[in-house]
């Protein structure tokens, strides 16, 4: 779990030019301290800065002054020298969401000149909204984080009074002293983030793909069909009869479908320009006449065993709309399926697993 102070400091208490002005909120109740590189002592941490190379996926571009501390290992903390007495604190923090949006927890404690004073237990409860990357008039942000989402709002502040005023010149340290079972949910968090990032990434060039090939087949079809059309309705007006129906017996359509299908695997290897040799990989090496249906006509770049399990790859689940595409029935794409898991090294329901992990360029 991060644990990440960005406390109320320049060595020690914040100091504001402005504040010579004597406009603006001047007569403060209280200083100001921040956990940053130069600012502040620290033991095991992280100075984690966005001032530099802003981006919103950084946790510091939340932060006061775009830098924060990250205590991420036990014993880790920052440590500053009071200006005045202090009795009570504000920690401006964040945690870790959980996976249902509740946050997560996490005590730091409290020292003075190296006595405890006082355990303050931390919640990203309050924190942490979310808002659809897509926005078409969703109720958003909300708290419930999903792989369609990016966070933002991932600071709160806990008020702590102290027992006791510690005196000006004291030296008041927070220390995290929760075990690592918070790195563990930290890093968890970031390895999902950048898995989900890398499929939204995915997304996109399947979309763009797929969008130019759909926009380019349609319209080259369109074309064909008016010609077509174009033509008969001439044989129609000069009443050639005899040679319509040489016309329609011209038209192949299984050449056309073909094409459409030869199109389709240009489309899909220009994604994954590996598929078909992560394919091979799940069998076992067969001789050239006993490849199981994997085995393609020579004018196609994937068998049509594979193409299924590239429109699976693409994100097509239903059976139904594979079938329609490729001009089979329901049950020859169960076959298909089931023949190719039966022959495959990896248990039957592990096949489509190793098929989705197949990765895009």
């Amino acid at each position: 779990m991060l644990s990440t102070i960005a406390l109320p400091g320049w060595s020690q208490a914040v100091k504001f030019e402005e504040d010579a002005l004597g406009r603006g909120y001047v007569a403060r109740p209280y200083l100001r301290y921040e956990a940053e590189q130069g600012r502040c002592e620290s033991e095991g941490v992280k100075f984690i800065d966005a001032r530099n190379d802003y981006n919103q996926e950084n946790l510091a571009s939340e932060a006061s002054f775009m830098e924060c501390a990250e205590l991420g290992a036990r014993g880790s903390s920052v440590s500053w020298t009071l200006d005045k007495d202090a009795d009570a604190l504000t920690i401006r923090f964040s945690l870790p969401d959980s996976s249902d949006g509740k946050g997560t927890k996490q005590t730091v404690g409290i020292l003075s000149d190296g006595v405890k004073v006082s355990d303050v237990e931390l919640d990203s409860y309050w924190a942490w909204q979310y808002t659809v990357k897509a926005n078409v008039g969703e109720k958003y942000p909300d708290n419930t984080p999903a792989d369609n989402k990016f966070a933002r709002m991932r600071f709160d502040e806990a008020n702590v009074l102290l027992p006791r005023t510690l005196k000006a010149g004291s030296k008041l340290k927070h220390l995290n002293e929760q075990l690592e079972e918070a790195n563990e949910n930290s890093s968890q968090a970031n390895a999902k983030l950048q898995e989900t990032l890398q499929k939204m990434q995915e997304i996109v060039r399947i979309k763009d793909e797929y969008l130019g090939y759909s926009l380019y087949t349609n319209s080259e079809y369109i074309k064909r069909i008016e010609n077509l059309h174009n033509l008969v309705k001439a044989k129609l007006r000069n009443k050639q009869y005899d040679t319509l129906a040489q016309v329609i017996k011209e038209q192949d359509i299984t050449a056309e479908r073909k094409k459409i299908l030869k199109d389709f695997d240009h489309a899909f290897l220009r994604i994954f320009p590996h598929f078909v040799e992560k394919y091979e990989e799940l069998f076992d090496r067969v001789d050239d006449e006993e490849t199981h249906g994997r085995k393609s006509d020579s004018d196609s770049l994937l068998t049509p065993e594979m193409r299924i399990f590239a429109m699976i790859r693409l994100g097509v689940t239903d059976i139904s709309k594979i079938a329609l595409f490729l001009d089979y029935s329901v049950n020859t794409v169960n076959t298909y399926k089931t023949r190719a898991k039966n022959k495959s090294r990896l248990p039957n329901d592990q096949f489509e697993a190793a098929i989705m992990n197949i990765k895009s360029v």
